[in-house]
Formats: C-alpha cells, sequence, structure tokens
C-alpha cells in the first residue's frame, strides 16, 4: 500500500517542522515502510522510548491542568517514584524535549512539545476507535489505547484514522 507523505503531514500533527531539512515536495509518493522509515528518523522516535513518551504526554497533560509542572506531579501521575522521574527528565533533557532549572518547575520545549502533542493525538484516536467501533469500556479504551500508542504501526494507525473519519460522515 502507498501513502502519502503530504496526507501525513495535513492529517497529523507532527513534529517534522522542528526535525525535517529538506522540502517534501520532491517525495510525493513512496512505498508504506520506506516513508515511515522516513518519518520515524525525522521525529527521532528511535530515541524516544515508550516511558520517554509516557513523561512528555504527562507533562504535557498537567501542563493543560495546572499551568505549571513539578517533578512530584509527575510522580503521582505516573506512579512512579521522584528518582524515577530525575532520571527521565534528565533523559528527556538530554534529547532537547524538556527544560528544568534545579528543582525548578519542568517546561516542554518546542520539539517535546510537538513530540507530546503527536503522541496525545495517537492516543486520542486510538481511544475513539476502541469506544465507538469496538465498543470496549471506556476504563479498557484508556489503558489499551495507552499500550497502543508506542507500537501501533503507521499503516494501521491511518487505516484507524480513516476509517474513523468514514464513519462520522
Amino acid at each position: 500500500m502507498l501513502i502519502r507523505i503530504q496526507y501525513y503531514l495535513e492529517h497529523f500533527e507532527t513534529p517534522l517542522s522542528y526535525a525535517w531539512p529538506i522540502t517534501l515536495s520532491p517525495l510525493r509518493v513512496v512505498g508504506q515502510a520506506y516513508c515511515f522509515n522516513l518519518l520515524k528518523g525525522a521525529l527521532n522516535m528511535s530515541a524516544i522510548k515508550e516511558s520517554g513518551e509516557d513523561y512528555l504526554e504527562a507533562i504535557l497533560q498537567l501542563e493543560d491542568d495546572n499551568g505549571q509542572v513539578r517533578s512530584v506531579d509527575v510522580a503521582t501521575r505516573l506512579g512512579v517514584t521522584r528518582p524515577s522521574v530525575n532520571k527521565a527528565i534528565a533523559n528527556l533533557k538530554s534529547q532537547g524535549m524538556v527544560n528544568q532549572e534545579l528543582y525548578g518547575n519542568i517546561t516542554l520545549t518546542d520539539k517535546g512539545r510537538k513530540h507530546a502533542k503527536f503522541v496525545v493525538n495517537r492516543h486520542t484516536i486510538l481511544k475513539e476507535f476502541l469506544l465507538r467501533v469496538l465498543h470496549v469500556s471506556p476504563e479498557i479504551a484508556e489503558n489499551d489505547a495507552c499500550r497502543m500508542e508506542h507500537i501501533i504501526s503507521e499503516e494501521t494507525f491511518i487505516g484507524l484514522k480513516r476509517l474513523l473519519e468514514e464513519s462520522n460522515r
């Protein structure tokens, strides 16, 4: 199956703008696997593990809820210890995803915010699919979407998104 990078960019909030060094116009249509590898490299997804994406997602949500984010808030949200949060924040900071002054609030960089929104978008669409199409309970949909958002292939994700869009018509 072929997919268009153009379609991907128009329908998903992607953090490509911070990492993509060239114009996409020469790449009109490419194979799905090649496209995913290009996007994966541009998003630097290989460097951010599942837990790192969970931290970015939690920081974005806490920022929206509270306006500021402390490590204790992240620990509470994710059910982890503060030393675990400190280690994860140091890792995300080294990747340019977050900023934190010594014992200060945690803030997302532009790069981190874009990646967090990308993960939240995937989570939201997966949860909506599980609720509306598979009719699972809200609790199961939330838990499964949280796990699936990290491992689902781009081809499957685009297919789910397309199915949801068609069912809205």
